[in-house]
């Protein structure tokens, strides 16, 4: 039961981020370079927060 909080607890902000970028976009060309800028950015920011954590270990 512990692994499945975990887990949804792990998803949840992955998920909000992902269906705030995908309602942006279905706007226009500005709000889809934007959207896809906010999700680029944030995937790199995970990459960068992975690598602290291991260098630390």
């Amino acid at each position: 039961m512990a692994v499945f909080l975990g887990t949804g607890l792990g998803l949840l902000p992955a998920t909000l981020v992902y269906s705030y970028v995908g309602d942006m976009l279905v706007g226009n060309v500005r709000t889809v370079v934007f959207g896809l800028l906010l999700l680029f950015s944030f995937s790199v920011l995970v990459l960068l927060i992975k690598r602290i954590f291991k260098g630390k270990q």
